[in-house]
């Protein structure tokens, strides 16, 4: 089945509007490369959330008119903090202003500006977005969700409001969908557990270009005291590009939550701890950078390599070597340990003959592993390693 594409350009906003967000009083550079910003909400929260917006606009600004980069369009400030949370920290809150219920918090903070232009330049404005599909489990209390059920769970809902702020597309759950899936019931369990083939399989068929893969549970905890029953959240989560077969994020996150509606606490655990997992933290690269920084869509190749080794231990480390040793290589998966010829299987957006030289004339490698070439085709490389 032919995929379909739904293209997509994230326009930062027009060189002017970027100037001018960059030097009006809502923002600006403070001491040490701090910005200063201000924000106005309904709530200290939300009034918090603008200002850390009009924060990363700054930084944005000065990236873009510093390269003179001239991108057309609009940015609002949901758009912003949608795809850059998790790149403002240390923020301290310098004034508060309180108005005819109106909140203005005047703050300073950092803004992690790392990865922040080659994520406008390759990501934002060059990048399809994909069409996803949901085969997570969902245990929330004594209720169980699977992927074959036409009732949508805690974890579905969260997800699908979330990407779809973002104009992800998703399959939805339709009939025949749910049918397809249904005379998959073994094959899901094995999806869910995290079998990557199986979900190629799935998602390919059902013309989805990511497929997220996962186990959320929400339990109760001790009690808080008076009637507020108190649930946690742990959601375990995979993507998967469907084009290749590999995992391009995956992340481990907890939410917890505090209500006398025991459901409503559940369902609130659930979404923080999935807004978390997309998001991502100061210290915790979120779902959403992973994805878009390794996905890149119908560019990338399966290539197997045969590995002639005597010792588990010296292929796992080989394994954790090759990872590092060129950035086109999306994935590397073991098919397991066999003792004189394993294979690893390697997403990589080039050629076999680039792969190799990537591999052998990489300096680590070569003196740790002294790989010879016995073999190879187009798609196959044999190795040798070790003494």
């Amino acid at each position: 089945m032919q995929l379909k594409n739904y293209k997509f350009i994230i326009h930062l906003v027009i060189i002017s509007f970027l100037i001018q967000c960059a030097t009006t009083s809502n923002s600006y550079t403070g001491k040490k490369g701090y910005i200063e910003s201000v924000g106005e909400g309904s709530s200290e929260s939300d009034a918090l959330e603008r200002a850390k917006a009009n924060a990363i606009k700054a930084k944005i600004g000065e990236q873009i008119t510093g390269k003179n980069k001239v991108v057309n369009a609009e940015l609002d400030s949901s758009s912003v903090m949608s795809f850059f949370q998790g790149f403002v920290y240390d923020v301290k809150v310098l004034k508060k202003e309180v108005n005819s219920g109106t909140y203005k918090l005047f703050i300073s903070c950092m803004v992690d500006d790392r990865d922040l232009n080659q994520y406008i330049e390759n990501v934002l404005i060059t990048k399809s977005r994909p069409r996803v599909m949901m085969l997570v489990q969902e245990n929330k209390l004594k209720e169980t969700f699977t992927p074959d059920s036409s009732k949508q769970s805690s974890t579905e809902a969260a997800m699908i409001s979330y990407l779809n702020s973002l104009g992800f597309g998703f399959v939805q759950k339709s009939d025949n969908v749910i049918k397809l899936l249904k005379q998959q019931k073994g094959n899901l369990t094995l999806a869910i557990q995290g079998n990557t083939t199986i979900a190629k399989e799935i998602g390919s068929e059902l013309g989805a270009e990511l497929v997220v893969l996962g186990d959320v549970k929400a339990e109760g905890r001790e009690s808080t005291g008076g009637n507020l029953k108190s649930i946690q959240a742990i959601a375990s989560l995979k993507i998967v590009d469907v084009g290749t077969g590999s995992i391009v994020a995956s992340q481990e996150t907890y939410g917890a939550d505090a209500s006398s509606n025991e459901g409503f606490a559940a369902s609130n655990a659930i979404k923080y701890a999935i807004e978390e997992a997309l998001n991502g933290t100061p210290n915790r690269v979120g779902m959403i950078r992973q994805m878009l920084k390794k996905w890149n869509p119908g560019n990338g190749n399966e290539f197997q390599l045969s590995i002639q080794v005597k010792e588990f231990e010296m292929l796992n480390d080989f394994i954790s070597a090759i990872e590092k040793v060129d950035d086109r290589i999306i994935s590397v998966n073991s098919k397991g340990f066999k003792s004189g010829n394993s294979s690893v299987v390697i997403f990589y957006r080039g050629s076999a003959n680039e792969l190799l030289n990537s591999i052998i004339k990489d300096s680590d490698i070569k003196k740790n592993f002294k790989p010879k070439v016995t073999n190879q085709t187009s798609s196959q490389i044999f190795l040798k390693i070790g003494n």
